[in-house]
């Protein structure tokens, strides 16, 4: 009994230090966590990204913009504070996101089953489409402007309407029970 407790242990502790397993939220950012109608982060972006941050989520931001617009777009990550709870913004002119995810998946080194894939739209060569063809977790963040846009040729795991319910989905436990946690420490 004692040894096999030991092995699970040590099996864990060996997990714990390869990359592939930690878990990682890619995010869609205009219309994903950023409002462009209202020029804001939506409600509850910052808490829930602090969230992931405190449970070891890694947490990217992709995006793809107009040329004209990349300088702008990197901008309003800064100033909204979001660039501090992600490590990692990669902005794009590419016309499909496939490039840009890859991108992120090459350099996290993660497993695409213990990745999470948010975004508003369900378009083709957008990063819910990618997430479905390399096999990672898709949440629909169904808002907005594109909240009837339905996939096609796959199916999303998850379809949420405000990023606070994103938790929820990562079987984390409610922010405020984890404030209360590190509030403790």
């Amino acid at each position: 009994m004692v040894t096999t407790i030991f092995l699970l242990f040590k099996e864990a502790e060996a997990l714990s230090r390869d990359a592939r397993f930690v878990p990682g939220v890619m995010f869609d950012w205009m219309g994903t966590l950023y409002d462009p109608e209202a020029e804001e982060l939506y409600p509850g972006v910052i808490e829930v990204l602090e969230h992931l941050k405190v449970a070891y989520y890694r947490r990217g931001i992709v995006s793809i913009v107009r040329i004209d617009i990349k300088k702008e777009c990197l901008d309003q990550i800064e100033r909204t504070g979001a660039s501090s709870y992600v490590s990692d913004v990669l902005v794009t002119r590419e016309r499909d996101k496939f490039f840009v995810c890859n991108e992120l998946l090459n350099l996290w080194g993660i497993d695409p089953q213990y990745l999470y894939v948010v975004d508003d739209r369900c378009a083709p060569r957008r990063s819910l489409h990618w997430g479905s063809i390399v096999g990672a977790n898709l949440v629909w963040m169904r808002r907005g402007r594109y909240k009837d846009e339905m996939p096609i040729g796959y199916e999303v795991t998850h379809v949420i309407t405000d990023i606070r319910e994103l938790p929820a989905v990562l079987n984390l436990p409610p922010i405020a029970i984890c404030r209360r946690r590190n509030s403790l420490n």
